[in-house]
């Protein structure tokens, strides 16, 4: 043991003072600049962490508004079948009841009727113009459910698009919050064997 400590002796070099304060100084550096790549891929891992929730939220959320504008589709497309159902009701029943008018005030022109086929001639022609008239309403409120379910759709793919450009920009930080952490984890792995 002592031949061994002799060894080690005679191999040992002198350093001075200002020598052994720079390998301190430099150590020194060394451990700051590893502490400091340390900090910055941890704030680099913390980004790219948020960043990930924000592209996964902005997904979610495209795919909600996608959900939502095919329901508005769907709605606005049995709205025009109703119109389109309702506008053809209106339309026979307008008619049926103009030409049962016209036919009363023909046939009592014509003819001399009683006052009870007068009356039931003009009761026909009440219901049949009470029937154009509920077909109408009926068309008109087809109409409006159209529109409504027309402004739906609209409002629908207005959320869809700005949730697929909310999740391109989530996306796009995500990407460069990767790349941040590449080039940290790069620095900290360089720092980290010179300390």
């Amino acid at each position: 043991a002592a031949q061994a400590a002799q060894a080690a002796a005679a191999n040992a070099k002198v350093i001075s003072a200002a020598d052994l304060a720079q390998v301190v100084r430099e150590d020194t550096a060394k451990r700051k600049a590893a502490d400091d790549a340390r900090g910055a891929l941890a704030q680099a891992q913390q980004k790219q962490q948020q960043a990930q929730a924000v592209a996964d939220a902005a997904a979610s959320k495209g795919a909600a508004a996608e959900a939502e504008k095919k329901a508005a589709e769907a709605a606005s497309a049995s709205a025009k079948q109703q119109v389109a159902v309702a506008t053809g009701a209106a339309y026979a029943a307008e008619k049926e009841a103009q030409a049962s008018e016209a036919r009363s005030k023909g046939v009592a022109a014509l003819f001399g009727r009683s006052e009870e086929q007068k009356q039931q001639a003009a009761a026909d022609a009440a219901a049949k113009r009470k029937a154009a008239d509920a077909a109408k309403t009926a068309l008109a409120q087809g109409q409006q459910s159209q529109q409504q379910a027309q402004v739906q759709a609209d409002t629908t793919a207005k959320k869809l698009t700005d949730a697929t450009a909310q999740k391109k920009g989530a996306d796009e930080a995500r990407a460069n919050a990767k790349k941040q952490l590449a080039t940290n984890q790069g620095a900290h792995q360089a720092a980290e064997p010179a300390a």
